[in-house]
């Protein structure tokens, strides 16, 4: 499947020390969740990463730091749950 996240795909999220960014942009793509709030933070970072990714400047660290900041907010306890449930689900099929 063709990533809907190309930047955040290629921002070495799947490396990082917290594979979280990776796991969330890895399971919107899959169909997993369709959850307005987790989609329009990655779209977001999406983004936020497009304009600031290539800089070191102070702003640009903040910015995509607190668009990360706000995917991992999004990432709520019952959106995990539905997307296990989901996996599981096609494990069955």
């Amino acid at each position: 499947m063709v990533t809907a996240y190309p930047i955040i795909a290629n921002c070495n999220y799947e490396s990082a020390d917290d594979t979280t960014i990776h796991t969330i942009r890895k399971a919107v793509d899959a169909g997993l969740t369709e959850n307005a709030n987790l989609i329009e933070a990655l779209d977001s970072l999406e983004e936020t990463l497009t304009e600031h990714a290539e800089s070191d400047s102070e702003v640009s660290v903040k910015a995509c730091h607190n668009a990360e900041a706000a995917v991992l907010a999004a990432w709520t306890d019952e959106i995990i749950d539905a997307v296990e449930a989901a996996r599981i689900a096609g494990y069955r099929s």
